[in-house]
């Protein structure tokens, strides 16, 4: 009798990783920083589109014992897919969840007055303490105790215990690009910091950096560094380009269709394209529905048979098209590369960014969740 089909592998498309990238990315991060710092990546966003729950597991094996997530769903997922290590919800912790996250062993992110008197209400009599980072607004402008208002909510925190406040943090909001600003932030944080010891609060982990602040010098570092991008291979500054990082996603289709259409044919929705002569096209079977942005820019090439063929027409929900009269070799199975690398062609999530005037970092969450991602 058959095995019963795997259904992810029926999938049209799909993302892999590659191991070896994601060590020598966490590698060069270690030569960034000096031994004594900790590392605590940054897995949210389903690791920035690459899986989390494969990605958390070789960073674990690897070393690591802290995850940073963006709020409690990823933080349970990798709970209940066996990540045992240390986990920061660095947002919003729902009442309803509170409990689960006592019992699971997840850390949260205190970051207001009107949360903290949240929490308390919930942990009234729970006979054991939230573990909470506590959250300084620097001059980010998003969550986060306001550092020039500490007189405000020092004395409400000082008296709290309720709460198992582990360690302080703040996020920089343009150590890409702006230096002085990110310095002034770092003096705001460092003062407030200050501010908080001589009131009695002290804190095991203290840390700033994203994947810029983490390049920009030890200055930056604190005890703790929150890589995200730069894990898997992207550099996320101008600033600093002195660092050896491999891209680690690769997504990937396969050709369903080839075909030669007459001169003047219409390629997909709206007549957008018409052939100029007798054109050989290829269909791949992804579109919108995956990931492929249909406006207000285009997607602009693929790799097939490690040449770049042109996407021409409308992207449909789950279909493309592509030129491919000088592929010769191209034909039904052949792999397409949407992102990667093929024979000595490379599209990465820097070029694609450039095509629709936005970042890496949006491009690589861009596929969406009926695309699998590894998870062993």
């Amino acid at each position: 009798m058959q095995s019963p089909l795997n259904l992810e592998s029926c999938r049209p498309s799909w993302i892999e990783i590659s191991e070896i990238a994601l060590l020598n990315n966490l590698h060069q991060i270690r030569q960034a920083i000096q031994p004594h710092i900790t590392i605590m990546p940054a897995v949210k966003a389903d690791a920035y589109g690459h899986g989390a729950i494969r990605i958390a597991r070789l960073l674990v094996q690897n070393g690591i014992e802290h995850l940073a997530v963006a709020n409690f769903a990823e933080a349970l997922e990798l709970r209940q897919h066996g990540i045992a290590c240390e986990i920061l919800v660095m947002g919003h912790l729902p009442p309803h969840a509170v409990w689960t996250a006592l019992a699971q062993n997840i850390t949260g992110t205190l970051y207001s007055i009107d949360q903290l008197q949240m929490l308390q209400a919930v942990l009234a009599g729970a006979g054991q303490r939230l573990r909470v980072h506590l959250k300084l607004d620097s001059g980010m402008g998003r969550l986060g105790f306001l550092t020039e208002s500490i007189s405000e909510w020092l004395s409400a925190l000082c008296a709290d215990t309720h709460l198992q406040i582990e360690g302080v943090y703040t996020h920089f909001s343009a150590a890409d690009e702006d230096p002085h600003h990110t310095n002034r932030q770092v003096e705001a944080f460092s003062n407030a910091i200050q501010a908080l010891h001589a009131h009695g609060l002290n804190f095991r982990h203290v840390h700033a950096s994203n994947s810029a602040g983490t390049l920009l010098g030890q200055d930056y570092h604190f005890n703790m560094v929150r890589p995200g991008i730069i894990t898997y291979g992207y550099n996320p500054s101008n600033l600093v380009t002195d660092i050896a990082l491999q891209p680690v996603l690769t997504w990937k289709t396969t050709v369903t269709q080839v075909k030669t259409v007459p001169m003047d044919y219409p390629i997909g929705y709206g007549n957008t394209y018409r052939t100029r002569q007798s054109e050989k096209i290829a269909l791949i079977p992804v579109g919108y529905a995956d990931g492929i942005r249909r406006a207000p820019s285009r997607w602009k090439c693929v790799l097939v048979e490690g040449k770049r063929a042109p996407v021409i027409g409308r992207v449909s929900m789950e279909k493309t098209i592509i030129r491919v009269e000088d592929i010769p070799d191209v034909r039904i199975g052949s792999e397409v590369i949407l992102i990667g690398s093929q024979g000595t062609e490379q599209i990465t999530a820097d070029e694609i960014a450039t095509w629709f005037d936005t970042i890496a970092y949006d491009i690589l969450t861009n596929a969406l969740p009926r695309v699998p991602r590894p998870t062993d």
